[in-house]
């Protein structure tokens, strides 16, 4: 796997009418805590699979690897809160990032709640939170890197 990739600035997205990038940092740190399972924090699953992550490598893009995907959610909902509350004037993506948050939308558009169920609203409130995100992602990950394009053509 490539231990440096492009990075975009997440502080330069652009979202008509949904809030400041700060908030939405804010609501997809809350997204990422509330999609974690516990046990893998607590490394109870033996996993096979890699869960990469750039957080933390200055905006690099070079690889770490989490050792579950709910500590690499729990690393993304990190960097998102500690740049929601300003600690941080940059908030650095990289296809990790992208990864992880596609792979939880795509999980949450199959587990779909009965309609009618209290907790439908709030699922679908984070789905388009999460689609918003990720297409802001695209967007910009193709101007830093062209051959992404193809890769979003392909899909």
């Amino acid at each position: 796997m490539n231990t440096n990739n492009k990075v975009v600035d997440f502080d330069y997205f652009y979202f008509e009418g949904v809030g400041f990038n700060y908030d939405i940092a804010k609501e997809l740190a809350v997204i990422l805590i509330d999609e974690i399972n516990i046990d893998e924090l607590k490394g109870m699953h033996e996993e096979n699979e890699r869960w990469d992550s750039s957080v933390g490598t200055g905006g690099s893009g070079s690889n770490y690897v989490c050792p579950s995907q709910g500590a690499q959610r729990a690393t993304l909902a990190s960097h998102f809160a500690s740049y929601a509350n300003r600690k941080y004037q940059s908030c650095y993506l990289s296809l990790y990032e992208f990864t992880c948050l596609k792979t939880l939308l795509d999980y949450l558009e199959e587990d779909w709640y009965p309609e009618g169920n209290h907790m439908e609203k709030l699922q679908n409130k984070k789905i388009e939170l999460l689609t918003q995100v990720c297409d802001e992602f695209e967007k910009a990950y193709v101007k830093q890197n062209p051959e992404y394009y193809f890769t979003m053509l392909l899909k």
